[in-house]
């Protein structure tokens, strides 16, 4: 953290052997967000957390709206907007409660790639949005994200915090496996 090794990590292996598998994903989550910044609590910064709307089993439980259809160099642009209207939702509270999004993707008319995507909640006071530009990596032939912008604002009367975040991604790698049965 901040150019120095984090002391108390947690050997994966070891976390793995000893947590419930149901909840690992939540522990691994909770222990990664504690180097957030500032005191707004948040585990779902995710470049591509937005994208989870068109997954067929999440398709239902979202309200889909065409906003706009514009021209860029190579193809025409739909903006879709999304609301998410039943549980689960993607997002939990503190407390499991279920947490509405809504947002918009940009999507390439002629072949279906993402090109941005933007998610927006509210948490009590809390407002946040995270903007994902995707952009092909010739390396991996796919899209990925390239850059994520977060904003963070908890408006309460007595202590107002605004936090923003921009990153950018590069340097993608593909992960192969080999494995020989004996």
């Amino acid at each position: 953290m901040d150019g120095s090794p984090v002391t108390d990590a947690d050997d994966i292996r070891s976390l793995i052997q000893r947590a419930p598998l149901a909840r690992l994903g939540a522990i691994i989550s909770e222990k990664n967000s504690r180097f957030n910044i500032g005191n707004i609590r948040r585990t779902f910064n995710e470049p591509t957390i937005a994208l989870l709307v068109v997954n067929p089993v999440n398709q239902k439980r979202f309200k889909f709206d065409r906003v706009s259809v514009s021209s860029s160099s190579t193809s025409p642009v739909v903006t879709l907007k999304f609301t998410e209207h039943d549980r689960p939702t993607l997002v939990s509270g503190i407390h499991g409660e279920p947490v509405y999004t809504h947002g918009e993707l940009d999507i390439d008319a002629v072949t279906g790639c993402i090109e941005r995507s933007r998610i927006e909640l509210s948490v009590g006071t809390v407002r946040a949005s995270l903007t994902t530009a995707y952009a092909p990596d010739g390396k991996l032939n796919l899209w990925v994200p390239a850059a994520m912008s977060e904003r963070y604002e908890n408006i309460d009367n007595i202590f107002r915090q605004i936090i923003t975040v921009e990153t950018e991604y590069s340097n993608y790698r593909r992960f192969d496996t080999s494995v020989i049965i004996k």
